[in-house]
């Protein structure tokens, strides 16, 4: 490899590095929403990853426009940008002659967004599964099954979020009472919808991201 591709390759690996560090925080809010849900602190987690959406979404068109003045392309065009980084990269690695553009999201080469989608939907899946688990406590210290025995919606917690609950959250016996428990799950709903509309805004339908159309992705 000449000096010249040394240079290159060494360029292309520092953008595409820089990507990835971008994205290494949101699978830590998972566990984080999952305890703040009861402990009513939604708002400052919230807070936290929509700060988190827009530095990332700023820090990526900074290091793209990078990029474009490196390969002399349009530095508004950040979908070119994009596809243009994951084929380089690709052929840098693999050392092919060349690559399909249109191919290279759909078949996953190298992309540094999948991991930050991956992570996105872990939090959304977290979300709508405590949804679920919180509901399946309605009335259950008025049922009348008694196939096992008589339990109450916070024993129900501490059997299924054990470390949770012994490390982090204190929790009296009103929190998944009925009302509360339905408070719960309204306020995850809203936390969900913002977090929707502020990846919408960086990342999304409405973002310079747009073309990657990343919102397709999401599991709702």
């Amino acid at each position: 490899m000449d000096d010249t591709n040394v240079l290159k390759s060494t360029k292309i690996s520092f953008i595409v590095s820089e990507f990835g560090t971008c994205f290494k925080y949101y699978r830590s809010y998972t566990r984080a929403i999952r305890n703040a849900a009861f402990t009513n602190k939604l708002k400052e987690l919230s807070i936290a990853i929509k700060s988190n959406l827009i530095d990332d979404s700023e820090s990526l068109i900074k290091l793209l426009q990078l990029y474009a003045k490196f390969k002399n392309l349009d530095q508004e065009d950040v979908y070119t940008c994009c596809i243009s980084l994951f084929k380089d990269y690709y052929i840098m690695q693999y050392r092919v002659d060349d690559v399909n553009e249109t191919n290279i999201l759909a078949n996953g080469h190298y992309n540094p967004f999948i991991m930050f989608i991956s992570s996105i939907n872990e939090i959304l899946r977290s979300i709508n599964r405590q949804i679920d688990f919180i509901r399946s406590t309605y009335g259950i210290e008025e049922s009348k099954d008694e196939r096992y025995n008589k339990t109450t919606g916070n024993e129900v917690i501490r059997a299924s979020y054990r470390y949770d609950y012994e490390q982090d959250m204190k929790l009296d016996d009103s929190v998944l009472k009925d009302d509360n428990g339905k408070n719960i799950c309204k306020k995850l709903n809203m936390f969900k919808s913002e977090l929707l509309r502020n990846f919408d805004k960086t990342f999304g339908d409405n973002s310079p991201f747009a073309k990657l159309e990343m919102s397709k992705l999401l599991s709702r």
